[in-house]
């Protein structure tokens, strides 16, 4: 089954709907979804402060759960960052900055993000070339693989 988001329209409806005092399971049958989804959306677009469903404000919510979805980049943080680049290239390896990093900066990152971030810098994963302005740390690390 193909899952489609609801539509401002079918929100909307699904608020009058419920003003009309109809069951979850008559709205459903109605715009041909299933009623866990209507749950689901009543569930949790119901904010406390105001105790009705808003379509309006369901949709502002969906649209900025989208913009935040996706992997999120390794590092982002510039001072994580410098300390990591700085320390491999002292031929620290991954754990052992892992380990250090919280007394000397008060972040943390683990071992497998600082991996991660040196083979993320390489096109196809070590085998391609170098990205554009990006620095080869594969160098730096204890082994030297080329690839993971």
């Amino acid at each position: 089954m193909n899952y489609k988001h609801l539509s401002i329209e079918e929100c909307e409806k699904i608020q009058t709907m419920i003003w009309e005092k109809k069951s979850i399971r008559a709205i459903a049958r109605e715009l041909g979804r299933s009623h866990t989804t209507l749950s689901r959306e009543i569930r949790r677009h119901n904010p406390e402060e105001i105790k009705r469903y808003t379509p309006r404000l369901a949709q502002i919510r969906a649209k900025e759960r989208t913009k935040s979805r996706g992997r999120k980049d390794r590092l982002k943080n510039e001072t994580v960052r410098t300390y990591v680049k700085e320390k491999l290239k002292m031929n620290w390896s991954p754990e052992q900055i892992s380990g250090c990093i919280k007394s000397d900066t008060g972040f943390t990152i683990s071992h497998e993000a600082i991996y991660q971030y040196v083979y993320s810098q390489v096109h196809r994963n070590g085998w391609g070339l170098l990205k554009p302005n990006h620095e080869d740390l594969r160098i730096c690390l204890r082994r030297k693989r080329r690839r993971r």
